[in-house]
This record gives C-alpha cells, structure tokens and sequence, in this order.
C-alpha cells in the first residue's frame, strides 16, 4: 500500500498537535496575566474547581464563539482590557484547540473510503461500477450513521456533538469522490449526468448542514459553485449554468436565513457570482449573468435577514455598529452592481441596473438601514455609462446604432429611479429625507449629462434626445408642483427639485441653440432663478445662480472661449451681446439675491456669483477692447488668454483669504487657483519662446503703430496683471520679464518694423544702442521698485542689468563707434553708471535704515 498518503496524513497530525500546543501555552499565558490584572484592580476571582472541566462542544460553526452572558459592567467591557473581538484566525484556532479530533476522524475516514476503492483496484476483486457503488454506499452509510447519531444524542452541545457533522462531512466528501471517478476515471457519466449528480450531493451537503452546523452547509456551496469546473473541458457553457448558480444561492442563502451564521451567507453570494462571471468569460451569453445580479440584490438584501422584504434597521451598513444581516445585505448589492458595470455589456448590464435603481427604494422601503445601498446604486447608473466605452468602442457603436432606444431607456429608467426616490422621501424625515430627495431630483440631469458626454447620441435621435432631456424637466417640474402641496407650499425637497429643473433646461438648450444664442439663454436663467426664488421663497435656487455664473465663465473663457471672440469666429455684435448677458444677468440675479433673507444656499450662489464677476469683468474688458482693433495676432491673443486666466487665478485666491467659508469651498478655491495659475503661467512661457515675434515659429508679424501696437496686449498686459497678482510676495520680481520683453520688442519694432522682427533679419547699430539704454532705465527702475517696495532682490535684479548694459557696451557696441561718437557714448555712459551708482549706494542704506521683506 503506499506510504504517500499516510506520510502526509501522519506530517497534518503532528503539525497540528505542534501548533496547538503552542497556541495553548500562549493562551495560559494571556489568561494568567489577566488574572493578575484582575487580581490587582481588586476584582474577586473564582476559586478553584468551580468550573467544570472543559470538555468538546459543539459550537454552531467554527468561526461562531460561544455566546457569553454578562451582567452589569465587567472588566472585560472596559477599551483598556478589550478594545475589539478576537479575530476569525484567534477564534478558528481556539475552536480547533478544543475540537480538534472531529477533523482528524473525518479525514481518516474519507482516507478509509479512498484505501478502500484502492485496495478493490489493486486485488481486482471489483468491476468499475461495482467499486463506484462502494464508494457511494460507504458514503451513504457514514451521512446516515451521522443523521441517526444527531436525531439520538443531538448535534448542537454535549461531548458527542460533532460526532454527526464529522461523520456526515466524511460522508459528502466520499460522495463526491464516487462522481468524480466515475466521470473521470470510468467514463461511466456523461457530463451533464455528473454535473446533476455533484448538484445533488452539494444541495444535500446544504440541507444536512441545517441541522447538523454550519461547516456541512459551507462545504455544499462551495462544493455546489465549483461542481461545474470539475468536469474538464467539455462544449460550450450553457446558459442554465446561470440558473444553476442561482439555485445554489437562493438555496444558500435559504438556510442561512434561520441558522443566522452569516458568514455562509457571504459564500452563497460571492462564490455563484463569481462562477457566473467565469462562464460568461468562456463564452456564455450576458442576459443570464444580468439576470442572475439582480435576483442576488433582491434575494441578498433580504433573506440574510430571515424575512421575504428586507427589514434591516439601526446603523448604516458602513457604520461600525451595523449589524451583520446589513453589511450582508451591503455585499449583497455592491458585488453584482460592480459585476453588472464591468462584465455585462449594454445593454443588458444597464438594462438590469436601471431596473435596480427604479425598484431598489420600493424594495428596501421596510429597511431604513439599506436607504444608503439605494442610493449608491443610483449613482451608479451614470457612472455605468460612463464606463460603457472601455468594454469597447466598436461594440459601444455597434449596440447604439442597432438599438437607438438605449438613451431612452437610461433617461426612462433615470426619471422613475427618480420618482421611486422622490416616493421614499415621503417616509422618511430628517437627514436622510434630504439625501432622498438629493438623489431623486438630480438622478435624471447626471444620467443625462453621462449619456450626451459618453454616447453623443444626438446623431442617432437627433432632435428626439433634447425633447427627452426637457421631458425630464417637465417631471421634476410636476414632482416639485405636488411635493409644494404635501410640504406646505416651500421646503427643502421643493428647493431641490426646482433647483435640478434649470440644469436640465440648459442641457436641452446647449443641444439645439447657437454659441451665442445659447449663452443668452444661460443667463436668461441665471436672472430666473433669482427672481423664481424672490417670488416663491426657494433657497435652493441659490445653487442656480452659483453655478450659472460659472457656467458662464465657462463659455466666456473655454467654450466658445476668447480665440472665439478674438479671431472674428463670433462677429462684433454677437461679441457685444455675449459680453453684456456674461455680466448683465450675473450682476442681475446678485442684485434680486441680496435683497432676500440670509440662507446659506442663496449665500453660496451670491459668493460664487461675485466670484465670478470679478474675474469676468477684467477679462470682458481686453476682449470689448481687443475686438476692434484693426487685425490681432496670435502673440496678442496668447497674451489676453494668460491675462485672463491669471487673472482669474488673482480673484479666486483673493476671495479664499477674505471669506470665511467651509473647508470644501476653500479646498475647491485653492484648486482652481492653482489650475488657473498653472495654465495662464504656461501661456506666459509660450510667449517668452515659441509664440515670441522675434523666433517667428508660432506667431504672426507686429499690428499696429510704434509704441501702440498689439505688443501691449501681448506683453505689456500680462506684465502689469502679474505685478498686481504677485504684488507683495517674494515672486514679485518675476512681472519684470515680459515687462523686459515688451520694451526690448518694442525697440525691434521700432527700428525694424513689423514684418521684420525675426532675429534673422539681423541688428542695426542704433538698435544695438537702444538696447544698451534700456538695460540701464531698467537697471534703474528696478533700483527704484527696491526703494518703494523694501524688497532687496529688485535692487540686486537691478544692478545685475546693469552691469549687462555695461558689458554689452564695452564688448558689443564699442565696435561699431568711432571717434567724437565713441568719445560721447562712453562719456554718457560713465555718468550714466556714476549716477546709478549712486543711486544703489542711496537705496542700499535706505534698506540698512528700515525694513525690507525677501
């Protein structure tokens, strides 16, 4: 007989007896320290021999302690002694040490059935069939000796208490030897005969765990998702394998649902699941796999729980006091959304998502627990189609093109989702009555805002898909009518339904209007809004004005943006128009605000509001002046855009320091500074080198008449926008570069003309000398920006022009001067140094005397 085996069987005994010692050793350990803690505090100990010996016990599972009952306040409830539970390895290996004989006998059992088949091999005393029906007899006899001895002596306490869950275990395992030898040994199944027969051995193992623990009814769902991948290799999967799986779990979960061991629960939700998405990858179809995540959301949500409809109250299901049934019911809708949003494609997945979020509120309507899983769901609607690309495009084209009524349906199952929302509210109060309504009345403007971006369906349903997105408006409009009767004629829930309204209005808009038509109705809403919520009293409609004001910008400053405006794609009146409705309604609806009782919505939208206005003035103004100029180049343009957004960096960081808001809006002020910063300090770059006339890589010539020209806008602008934004600060000095640069070209432009600004078009002398007297006013304005701001660097920047103007003199243009002329420029330019010289020495003990900042 071979000793293989034996060895390996021998080599688990005695490790485990190794590791048991071991864990007992330490658990005296522990248990003598707390004696002595205890002894210490005071606390009486019970004396010796009071307790009965331990002896084994049948606990319900071996990860389920033993429950203890304690009265009144004990040491052991204090966070000092024990801060939390012990943890599932602990109490496996505390099971294990009390119990750990049952799983030797059920392993020298199987082993007995497995020697026993071997040795009828080996003597050839039995045919094929005959051994197989050993096996299933043997079995038969240890599930059966197990069932008598737990009908006799009981399976739940006593020294005998496991002895009917080993025994039957032995048995279930046996079983499923028999099957599998004989499909993979004897050929003597096909292949959907063994898949029925090792189905009814798991779905047996199930039902002997009811009674006998929950360890016989984990091993037949685990036995039960992995009886199909047991077979080998075989046809195609069939699509019943989804009902299969779905038997196990509904069957599963079942048993669960009265023994209450819960971590069985987790395995009949995840393992079948798990199993369906391995045969949809093999090739099975996705309405099987849909189907089957929305019975486990449903079935999952409740049956955990031992009731039809899910009843789950108390703490959310992330709260650290939730219950076991709701964090169940939590895996149980978070796993099949997360299989529907990445395994099953459109439309299927949506499909059966949308039908989860319009029923999931009706459903979990006994549960106040689980409100929080509905509403993750609808949020994931949107997100779902947002990753409806990455499956692929070709597909996502494919499915769109032959079933256009996808969008609909989104928006369709987005508008009831809504109003199942919106229903909910009704039952509830306080906080989660706001979440509800929240979710309800923005499902559809997310749904429909994730659709436009990911699908663009407008080719497919052209004018038909804007009609659906006002249709959605028209519905919130009516909830928002008849939730004003049942609240009173005002409340949060109308707020924030009138308030979801107007986004979806400007949506259908943005899809049928003109750049400049669309704009107008931008802020023709705006003003609405204010002057809706004077009249009806609506807080929430302060978000409206808040977020129209930025929609603006938006389309001031990106979308057309100011190329639009600047380059004549949009002509002069419509450029006049845009800029009035930019600032008009704005300026309009912050009037109408500031006339209304403080809230803080409508507070929100007023400081967006001046937010807003504030960085759009400036920025209106160099368009309305830009605009009509003869012709503008790209440098200028380049140079308006970085003016524009720094500009807007400048307001954004001026009103975090002054207003006093919450920890987003700042977080939210600080980003948007630093975005806008970024992009206008990049457009700064690109002016200094490839949008710079002199390389003429990117740009065009110079507009305009000497010292007024498109160079002002170009450099001169963002030279003064930068000293105001930088102003005070230690990169202050950093302005003085396109300041430099404007008055450098300004020198070329002068003496080359406009169309000759390239460097390779070479220098003139007198050029060269105009450079040499710039540096030194330069030198000179900077030694005097030293002197008013106490700034040292602007003195040292300074000097260090300065001494380039006289290096450049003395190397450069010395070489083309001669006599008389040579004699007057280095005289001018000695007394020149001389008295900037002075003017240093002067500055320098001014910073000695008072204060300067660096």
């Amino acid at each position: 007989m071979p000793l293989m085996p034996l060895s390996v069987l021998l080599a688990l005994i005695i490790g485990a007896v190794i590791v048991l010692f071991r864990r007992e050793r330490a658990l005296m350990r522990r248990v003598t320290a707390l004696e002595s803690r205890l002894a210490g505090q005071g606390d009486p100990l019970p004396e010796a021999g009071t307790e009965a010996e331990p002896v084994a016990t049948a606990p319900s599972g071996p990860w389920k302690p033993k429950p203890r009952v304690v009265e009144g306040p004990t040491p052991e409830s204090t966070p000092e002694l024990a801060p939390k539970g012990p943890s599932v390895a602990a109490r496996f290996f505390a099971w294990m040490q009390t119990n750990w004989i049952y799983p030797v006998a059920g392993a020298a059992l199987v082993m007995a059935g497995v020697y026993l088949v071997q040795y009828s091999i080996e003597a050839g005393l039995l045919s094929p069939a005959a051994r197989i029906a050993l096996a299933l007899i043997l079995g038969a006899v240890l599930i059966l000796g197990g069932e008598l001895l737990r009908r006799r002596w009981g399976g739940d306490d006593g020294a005998a208490g496991l002895v009917p869950a080993t025994l039957a275990g032995a048995g279930i395992a046996t079983l499923f030897a028999a099957v599998l030898a004989a499909f993979h040994l004897y050929q003597m199944l096909g292949q959907t005969t063994a898949l029925a027969a090792l189905a009814a051995v798991a779905f047996l193992s199930m039902a002997l765990g009811w009674g006998q623990g929950a360890l016989l009814a984990a091993i037949g769902v685990i036995a039960g998702s992995a009886a199909p991948f047991l077979l080998g290799p075989g046809g195609g999967p069939t699509p019943l394998l989804y009902a299969y799986f779905g038997a196990v779990a509904l069957l599963g979960l079942g048993i669960d649902a009265f023994r209450r061991w819960f971590w069985v629960s987790a395995l009949a939700l995840l393992l079948p699941l798990i199993g369906a998405c391995l045969i949809r990858i093999a090739g099975a179809g996705p309405e099987g796999l849909a189907l089957l995540a929305l019975l486990l959301i449903f079935a999952g949500t409740a049956l955990p729980g031992g009731a039809l409809m899910p009843r789950n109250t108390g703490a959310a299901p992330f709260a650290r006091t939730a219950s076991a049934p709701t964090r169940l019911a939590a895996l149980a809708v978070i796993a099949p959304m997360l299989v529907l949003m990445t395994q099953v494609e459109a439309p299927h997945g949506l499909l059966a998502l949308g039908l989860a979020v319009i029923l999931l509120p009706i459903w979990t309507r006994y549960a106040p627990a689980l409100g929080i899983l509905s509403m993750l769901t609808a949020a994931a609607l949107p997100v779902a189609i947002l990753l409806s690309p990455m499956v692929t495009p070709l597909m996502l084209s494919m499915t769109l093109n032959t079933q256009p009524w996808l969008p609909l349906w989104v928006i369709v199952a987005a508008i009831l989702g809504s109003l199942s929302h919106l229903w909910r509210s009704e039952s509830t109060e306080g906080r989660p009555r706001l979440l509800w309504t929240l979710g309800g009345a923005f499902l559809p403007l997310a749904t429909s805002v994730a659709t436009e971006v990911t699908w663009q369906p407008s080719t497919l349903l052209g004018g038909t898909w804007p009609l659906l997105i006002m249709a959605s408006a028209v519905v919130l409009t009516a909830a928002a009518t008849l939730l004003a009767k049942r609240d009173g004629g005002q409340g949060e829930r109308v707020g924030l339904c009138t308030a979801a309204v107007f986004p979806l209005i400007a949506l259908a808009l943005m899809l049928i209007l003109s750049e400049t038509a669309l704009t107008v109705a931008l802020g023709v809403l705006v003003l609405a809004a204010a002057l809706m919520d004077r009249k009806l009293d609506i807080p929430a409609l302060g978000w409206v004005v808040g977020a129209g004001a930025m929609a603006l910008g938006w389309r001031l400053l990106l979308d057309p943006g100011i190329e639009a405006f600047l380059t004549g794609r949009i002509d002069a009146w419509n450029t006049v128009l845009t800029l009035l409705i930019v600032l008009g309604a704005p300026l309009g609806a912050l009037v109408v605000v500031a006339s209304r009782p403080i809230h803080p919505w409508r507070n929100w939208g007023a400081v967006v509001t001046e937010t807003a206005l504030g960085a759009l003035a400036p920025v209106a103004l160099l368009i309305l002046l830009a605009r009509f100029l003869p012709s503008l180049s790209g440098h200028a343009i380049t140079g308006i855009e970085a003016c524009a957004l720094i500009l807007s960096a400048r307001v954004q960081h001026r009103r975090n320091a002054r207003l006093s808001s919450g920890r987003v809006m700042r977080w939210v002020r600080t980003t948007l500074t630093g975005l806008l910063g970024l992009a206008g300090a990049l457009l700064v770059v690109a002016l200094l080198t490839l949008a710079s006339p002199v390389w003429g890589l990117f740009t065009d010539d110079v507009s305009g008449w000497p010292l007024i020209n498109d160079l002002l806008l170009a450099y001169a602008a963002p030279a003064l926008v930068l000293h105001l934004t930088l102003r005070g600060t230690r990169w202050q000095p950093v302005a003085l570069l396109p300041g430099a640069l404007w008055l450098g070209y300004t020198i070329r432009h002068l003496w080359q003309g406009g169309t000759r600004m390239e460097m390779w078009h070479g220098v003139q002398q007198g050029e060269l000398y105009a450079y040499t007297l710039a540096l030194l006013a330069l030198g000179a304005v900077s030694i005097g920006l030293a002197l008013r701001t106490r700034i040292p660097r602007y003195r040292r920047i300074g000097l260090a022009l300065i001494g380039l103007a006289a290096a450049k003199a003395f190397l450069v243009d010395a070489s083309g001067l001669s006599g008389l002329v040579r004699v007057g420029g280095f005289l001018g330019l000695g007394l020149s140094l001389a008295g900037l010289a002075w003017l240093n020495a002067w500055v320098s003990k001014r910073e000695k005397d008072g204060t300067t900042t660096d």
